[in-house]
């Protein structure tokens, strides 16, 4: 990601793939996260899905969607199933204006792991209910 960071802040180059032109800081901390959450490192995605969702235009709700859903995982494997809950729920109204299989499919794994019997609680619960009602199919 360092070397990746890197030649982005050099910026363009002549040689450059034309599909590289969709590469913005937003896409690089994204991708950070997305890294330190398959790599084990919760904390850091967490900090990187949270500047995501902090700094996105609202024209890319679709985005600010799957970033806050993938805020939502790292916050469960940080251990804090409320907050993950609470940050799931803060997705569920948006679900149904916005056509995205990333989102269903990470929102499903959230509702699966929220959903354990041994986890959990009234915040879970909730979360567990409201995505039933939402409908959501990944």
């Amino acid at each position: 990601m360092t070397k990746a960071r890197r030649e982005f802040e050099r910026g363009t180059h002549q040689d450059d793939l034309p599909f590289l032109g969709f590469v913005t800081d937003h896409e690089m901390t994204g991708v950070q996260g997305t890294s330190f959450l398959v790599l084990g490192n919760p904390e850091r995605a967490a900090q990187s899905f949270r500047a995501m969702t902090m700094d996105l235009s609202p024209s890319h709700r679709r985005n600010q969607l799957y970033y806050t859903t993938r805020l939502a995982e790292a916050t469960y494997k940080q251990g804090d199933v409320n907050e993950a809950a609470r940050i799931g729920m803060s997705v569920l109204p948006a679900i149904g204006q916005v056509s995205s299989g990333r989102v269903s499919r990470h929102l499903a794994q959230l509702r699966s792991n929220l959903g354990r019997p041994q986890g959990s609680t009234a915040t879970t619960r909730e979360f567990v209910d409201a995505y039933a009602a939402a409908a959501v199919r990944p």
